[in-house]
């Protein structure tokens, strides 16, 4: 079985200009033993999680805030580069899509935008069109990796 791990941004307000969902996918056997690796990390620098939005917020080697407050930019590295190879242990692919809010809005027109409805929340749409397109990914993934 396959499982994937997203994220979106961009969705929860309706200021954002693009919206993007990101994240990995990789076999339900490789995530069991990744998340071991990666809570074991996480734990290890006497966190409870990884926030890539607070970790991020100051810039790497920047002022650090939160659970990072008082690292250095050496502990900031080290942390990522631990987090990195995680990340490259394990048979998991990076997956991705973004849209353009004005070129969105712009397909009610369009069979497209008569099919979901003029009263569109891009939030909704978004995640089920990822949704859909996450699948269609996986039942590929499956086909070509069930022919070799």
């Amino acid at each position: 079985m396959l499982q994937a791990y997203l994220d979106d941004s961009g969705t929860h307000t309706n200021d954002s200009p693009i919206c993007v969902a990101a994240g990995y996918f990789g076999g339900a056997h490789y995530w069991k033993q990744f998340n071991l690796d990666w809570d074991r990390a996480v734990k290890s620098r006497h966190l409870t999680e990884f926030h890539a939005s607070r970790f991020w917020s100051g810039g790497l080697g920047g002022k650090t805030f939160g659970e990072y407050a008082g690292w250095s930019k050496e502990d900031c590295e080290t942390f990522l580069d631990e987090l990195l190879a995680i990340i490259r242990r394990y048979r998991i692919w990076p997956v991705g899509s973004a849209v353009v809010l004005a070129d969105w809005n712009e397909q009610s027109d369009s069979p497209l935008g008569r099919a979901i409805g003029k009263a569109r929340d891009i939030r909704r749409d978004f995640k089920l069109l990822n949704k859909v397109a996450f699948d269609k990914l996986l039942i590929d993934f499956r086909s070509d990796f069930a022919a070799r």
